[in-house]
């Protein structure tokens, strides 16, 4: 119990410690790229830009710049493709689309 409270303590105290996220221009270049893909897939504006607001969130709150591009230059294909199919059933599914 003693270790319990300590660490509910610790986080507490710091809460900034578990938080990730890409750059401001990662992030810009990720909703971007997103955009330019969506506009294909024949959805209204306002469908497409919620979307890509939120896979771009998605991406931001899960990854650092390292880890991206870490998964990005992988020549593990599979771990890509899991990571695109979570974020559209995801976003898909809050979207509404």
């Amino acid at each position: 119990m003693k270790k319990f409270l300590t660490i509910l303590t610790i986080s507490l105290l710091w809460p900034n410690i578990g938080f990730v996220e890409v750059s401001n221009e990662y992030y810009e270049a990720l909703y971007e790229g997103c955009m330019e893909t969506a506009k294909t897939k024949n959805r209204g504006p306002s469908v497409t830009k919620r979307y890509c607001i939120c896979s771009t969130d998605y991406i931001d709150k899960r990854f650092t710049n390292n880890s991206l591009d870490k998964l990005i230059n992988d020549s593990n294909t599979k771990a890509m493709d899991d990571l695109i199919n979570n974020i559209s059933s995801y976003c898909n599914r809050k979207v509404g689309s």
